[in-house]
């Protein structure tokens, strides 16, 4: 049976999508008025600009959602796939063919009764890409030879200056890098040698597709282990086999030719109105990558990774519950992030994280209904660490630091879970003790009901609809205002070709440039008004000389606090000369972290003035780039008011919008935090890690043990100011939102003038009776907005 697709996310998915392709039809409808109104005077610029505004809205319309599913090996992403699109079977667990290449599922709504398999292919990388991916490992090697310090002999300049389809000058430089007998150089450098041995045996199925079945896809899924050869005296030649376009793949071909496969592409069919149909729509794609960038991700993953990410609108971080501490799985989106792509070839998008197999934290989640009453957040982590784990592995996916959604997801799926498995009393608990925690009981109360499933649903809805549609309709928005500026372009030169005297103003000329800078001047303003949130609210932004990020900011400004906190002189002066002597620190040493707890409190409470601080700083940066935008409008005005003095008025109507002088009156809007949220995310247990454990009473040590206490101590340094800086950015990010909603706010009391206002101002004169013989076509330019 199809899954419900969701309620309103669904409903707002379709609206977006029909917005867009109404906004596609229209401006093609006008565009096909001016081809069918037989010869046309020479339109120049102005129909090439309506043309091209045309193209990027149906390229807009037409471009797909694209889900991006993120996680080690053997984590659950298959058999996940399949239940959010309705059947877990879809992707049979005998084989698995996301193992060493990238798999997309294209989706195809269309009668089915459930989502089905329906064809694959193998895509091979085509000669663009292979030239690239090249680069790439080639720069990943010489970074690494850089950071060795490169030997004698061996440049590492000299592999990135070589020919990237020139395989012997790559692989005789390979070797003489094998030689040096470095353990990671031998891993790179064999890993480059088997795709240059893959390019010499596929040469001739570079760009091409291949359809495969089951059996080849259990073939191909088989050669997962490499062979481990770094300890060989020669560097691995891999076997040349050339494979032929239109040669059926078989075990021994797909391993030639391993290496040069860019991804897998099934096309999977779901019934119309499941969740995968309306949501992520027809042609659809669901990309299950391989490894993570963790330790068994080679640079070519690496390098396909980084090139789609770029395209993605949702990624989704699936953490196996089994290994809630494992960090493997967000590096390839920070490897992303962090300078994988240039800034002008990514795109934001939205990020999600959900532990799988949560089956595995249940008992963690009972044991809290066994906890005294009432909980707290240090119980949670004594009696649920592995789920305590899970919810700060959610919060990673979020930028900025802000706690995100906890999404927990069942092995088991649909299955019934047994009796004891009472997690929505556990999610009860939790909302009467821990209401900080509403997230976790939401997502326990979910995971009881379902497995997570429909939780998780709404939650890659919600990303994938602010992320992905409102986007893209967004972006369809600005190129139909482009091609309204055009049209009316359109309609002013037929008009002038026709020798009409339709115009409202006393000079021609005067209107049109009042005309045109009202409108670009309109679209300025909307734009100041539309990236109001955008540009205040992103942590990760860059608006200071210094190059650093809102988060780095604050999370510097805690340091320096918590560093300056008294408490900390006792612990290390127990530490000295490499001996831990507890009693010399008398009854300064207290045997409670509570003055931590206190002053923990106390640092939070002033917060209100550093992050006041931080907020001025950033809306003053504000203001001087809205002003810069606007200083070509402002120059446009003063022109036109020489060279046309008639329109004194209408221009000085439009000079407050390219001046802006409300913004300079704008404060920001501090907003103060719970003050139940700091007690509940303290970090430390009463003894945690300190000195006077357990383990720490003697005066005599060695002086490794002196210093693995010293550690401890800057452990509790590091949790502390780590839950700081989490209360401080979800202050500062909380700080930002309200101040760009009252930013808006002005923005809206502003109402921009129509043109019939400034025509009124300029004091109109009746138009001409006349019509042009392109009149209906001018009407029809004029009216399109």
């Amino acid at each position: 049976m199809a899954q419900p697709a969701g309620g309103n996310l669904a409903s707002s998915a379709l609206d977006h999508r029909a917005a867009m392709a109404a906004a596609g039809a229209n401006v093609g409808n006008l565009l096909g008025a001016i081809r069918s109104a037989g010869p046309l005077p020479d339109l120049g610029g102005a129909l090439r600009r309506l043309e091209n505004a045309a193209d990027e809205i149906q390229k807009l319309v037409s471009e797909p959602v694209r889900l991006a599913l993120i996680g080690r090996y053997s984590s659950g992403k298959s058999r996940l796939i399949g239940t959010l699109l309705g059947n877990p079977a879809l992707l049979p667990s005998e084989w698995d063919p996301t193992t060493g290449n990238v798999t997309v599922l294209r989706l195809h709504a269309c009668d089915a009764v459930t989502a089905t398999r329906r064809g694959t292919q193998v895509h091979f990388l085509s000669q663009e890409d292979l030239t690239r991916c090249i680069t790439s490992m080639a720069r990943s090697i010489a970074a690494m030879l850089h950071d060795l310090g490169a030997p004698a002999g061996l440049d590492p300049a000299g592999l990135q200056a070589l020919d990237p389809t020139d395989v012997d000058a790559l692989r005789g430089w390979l070797e003489r890098a094998w030689r040096l007998n470095i353990s990671p150089l031998r891993t790179r450098a064999a890993e480059f040698s088997r795709l240059l041995g893959a390019y010499e045996s596929g040469r001739d199925l570079l760009g091409a597709a291949v359809a495969v079945d089951d059996a080849v896809l259990r073939e191909v899924s088989a050669i997962k282990n490499r062979e481990h050869v770094e300890e060989a005296d020669d560097l691995p030649a891999p076997p040349v086999r050339p494979v032929r376009r239109g040669e059926r793949l078989t075990a021994r071909t797909a391993e030639a030719v391993f290496d040069l496969v860019d991804h897998i592409e099934i096309t999977v069919d779901v019934p119309h109105g499941s969740w995968g149909a309306e949501l992520l729509g027809d042609g659809g794609l669901i990309y299950d990558f391989p490894g993570a960038g963790n330790h068994e991700t080679g640079m070519r993953d690496r390098y396909l990774a980084r090139r789609d990410l770029r395209e993605v609108t949702v990624s989704l971080v699936a953490i196996d519950a089994g290994l809630p501490h494992d960090h493997a799985p967000f590096q390839m989106i920070e490897d992303f992030y962090s300078g994988g792509q240039s800034g002008q070839n990514r795109r934001d998008h939205g990020r999600l994280a959900c532990g799988t197999k949560a089956d595995l934290i249940t008992q963690d989640a009972l044991r809290l209904g066994q906890t005294a009453r009432p909980l707290t957040a240090a119980a949670l982590e004594s009696q649920a660490p592995q789920l305590a784990a899970l919810v700060n592995q959610c919060r990673k996916a979020q930028p900025g630091g802000r706690s995100g959604e906890t999404l927990l997801v069942s092995a088991y799926y649909h299955a019934d879970p047994g009796e004891g498995y009472r997690l929505d009393h556990i999610a009860d608990l939790l909302r009467e003790d821990l209401p900080s925690y509403e997230g976790l009981a939401a997502a326990l109360a979910a995971l009881g009901a379902d497995g997570g499933v429909a939780r998780l649903r709404e939650a890659i809805g919600a990303h994938v609809t602010a992320h992905g549609l409102a986007l893209a309709a967004e972006a369809v928005g600005k190129q139909v205002a482009a091609a309204a500026v055009a049209a009316k372009d359109v309609a002013n030169l037929l008009e002038k070709a026709a020798g009409s005297k339709k115009t409202s103003l006393k000079d021609k000329t005067g209107a049109l440039e009042l005309q045109r800078l009202a409108v670009k001047l309109r679209s300025d303003y909307g734009a100041v008004k539309q990236l109001v949130e955008e540009e205040l609210c992103d942590l990760n932004r860059r608006p200071y000389g210094d190059g650093r990020t809102l988060v780095e900011i604050t999370e510097a400004a805690v340091a320096r606090t918590v560093t300056d906190w008294t408490e900390w002189e006792p612990l290390f002066s127990a530490v000295r000369g490499g001996v831990i002597v507890p009693e010399e620190a008398g009854d300064e040493l207290a045997a409670t972290t509570e003055p931590f707890r206190k002053r923990f409190l106390e640092t939070y409470d002033d917060f209100d003035t550093v992050i006041d601080g931080i907020a001025r700083d950033v809306l003053e940066a504000w203001r001087r780039e809205q002003t810069d935008r606007m200083a070509e409008a402002r120059t446009w005005i003063a022109r036109a008011g020489v060279e046309h003095p008639e329109l004194a008025k209408p221009l000085a109507m439009l000079a407050p919008y390219a001046e802006l002088p409300w913004v300079a009156e704008i404060e920001p809007v501090t907003v103060h935090g719970d003050d139940s949220e700091p007690q509940e995310r303290f970090p430390l247990r009463e003894d945690y890690m300190l000195p006077w454990h357990i383990d720490a009473q003697f005066s005599q040590a060695k002086t490794k043990a002196a210093m693995r206490h010293q550690i401890h101590i800057r452990r509790i340094h590091r949790e502390l100011t780590s839950a700081l800086v989490d209360l401080a950015a979800d202050r500062l990010a909380d700080t930002l939102h309200a101040t760009a909603g009252h930013v808006k706010a002005e923005f809206g009391r502003h109402g921009f003038p129509t043109l019939a206002e400034l025509r009124a101002a300029s004091k109109e004169e009746p138009a001409s009776e006349r019509r042009s013989p392109y009149a209906d076509l001018i009407d029809l330019l004029r009216s399109y907005e």
